[in-house]
């Protein structure tokens, strides 16, 4: 393998690198910046391994790089059994969708590439983008703004688990801040994400073209899959 993938290439790295890609999601230029340059200089090795044992896709930018694999082997292990980052519902795909637009609002606003710094925000900004793009899109059918607020919390645990956000709570020094002035960091996963792919199609089919909620025929609203979201 080392001679027909990797050679001359430092074994102890590769197999550090080879596990830490395979330990989570996303592997980020922050975690480990030497394994991060030496992965981007032998970029094609790693692809040619990835490729040529299990079929995997090996996509890597400027911060972040991660393993896409377009298929399930093991028939037995159904979908709520896998650990991956999977959205299920249309709640989830809608504060996803907002949570990308949001970020990419961010980096114009900014003037900011993917290159710079992650862009900071409270989680309040996001509440007040969200409220209004769910209103720009659904009218009268968008929630509230304690529903806005629900669907945005009930994500956020699984964003900060799959480090597409960074949370900031405040010290004791801080003193009590409102949990809306809490500071959130974009992480570059989301970059991965394009929101002009699935915008149209996630919006209609939380409310359907009429701005009605979709349901199955049990009356249940069906669920949705974030495949849309992916660059790839």
């Amino acid at each position: 393998m080392s001679t027909e993938f990797f050679p001359h290439l430092n074994q102890d790295k590769i197999r550090q690198l080879l596990n830490i890609l395979q330990e989570a999601p996303y592997f980020y230029r922050d975690d480990d910046p030497t394994l991060f340059a030496f992965l981007k200089q032998n970029r094609l090795q790693f692809e040619r391994f990835y490729q040529h044992f299990y079929g995997w896709e090996l996509v890597v930018d400027q911060k972040c790089a991660r393993l896409y694999k377009a298929e399930w082997h093991n028939e037995m292990i159904k979908p709520s059994q896998r650990d991956i980052f999977d959205l299920t519902t249309r709640h989830e795909c809608l504060a996803f969708l907002l949570v990308v637009e949001f970020y990419e609002h961010l980096l114009e606003e900014r003037n900011l590439t993917v290159e710079e710094a992650n862009p900071q925000f409270h989680f309040g900004e996001l509440l007040e983008f969200a409220q209004r793009r769910l209103q720009e899109e659904l009218h009268e059918k968008a929630p509230d703004a304690a529903g806005t607020r629900q669907i945005l919390r009930n994500i956020l645990p699984m964003l900060l688990r799959y480090r597409f956000l960074r949370e900031h709570r405040p010290t004791q020094e801080d003193g009590d801040i409102a949990k809306d002035k809490w500071i959130y960091e974009c992480l570059p996963a989301l970059y991965h994400y394009d929101s002009r792919v699935a915008a149209n199609p996630i919006y209609e089919a939380f409310f359907g073209p009429n701005g009605k909620e979709k349901k199955d025929e049990s009356g249940t609203v069906e669920e949705k899959t974030d495949e849309e979201f992916s660059n790839g």
